[in-house]
């Protein structure tokens, strides 16, 4: 799949995050802020050319904009993970103006630092329950948590998932992964390859 930075919001039939539609109204945003997000990606710009940026400034923005598109009725939350995951809220919240006022302060003051810890942040959300969509963005392969071989962190999500049937998209931010894809195939999600 191809990624296109900003979607035509008057084409667009739901609110989207990496070019993937958000079509549930239970969801979390998994955004990795370990330290290699402070790396540089390209992508494409509106002018038809490419704007370079840190990879946690692509991050935030498409966080953001996600968030606040996100329409009436919704539930969602946040975790952001580097060596550890840190949950926005312990649960999801009603989507209104105050948790959205919210979730963007939490949104803005992410800072890349530490490891990639993405099954420990992975199990924290679907053990919380109450989303049937995970948003997955990481820029590298897992090095820290419970799990860190890919074929581990696979096999444990997926049998962690059997009952609750979350789907997982996946956002790899400026490099293809062959694991990132996986995961999001085993878990009904689309894989996205975002930048270079």
């Amino acid at each position: 799949m191809t990624f296109v930075r900003r979607a035509n919001p008057d084409a667009a039939a739901s609110p989207s995050y990496f070019g993937v539609e958000i079509i549930s109204k239970r969801i979390a945003f998994v955004v990795d802020i370990s330290g290699s997000m402070q790396a540089k990606v390209s992508v494409p710009s509106d002018d038809g050319g490419t704007t370079t940026m840190r990879r946690i400034d692509l991050a935030r923005d498409e966080l953001l904009r996600a968030i606040e598109s996100l329409r009436p009725g919704t539930t969602f939350n946040i975790v952001k993970f580097d060596t550890q995951p840190v949950s926005w809220k312990k649960k999801p919240v009603q989507l209104s103006r105050k948790s959205v006022a919210e979730a963007a302060g939490f949104a803005r003051g992410l800072q890349p630092a530490g490891a990639t810890n993405i099954f420990d942040s992975l199990e924290l959300v679907l053990r919380a329950g109450e989303v049937d969509t995970v948003f997955l963005l990481s820029d590298g392969a897992p090095s820290a948590g419970r799990y860190v071989e890919p074929a581990a962190i696979l096999r444990e999500i997926t049998r962690l998932n059997e009952e609750s049937q979350v789907t997982i998209h996946t956002i790899a931010l400026g490099f293809a992964s062959e694991f990132m894809r996986e995961l999001a195939e085993r878990n009904r999600g689309n894989y996205i390859l975002a930048g270079n």
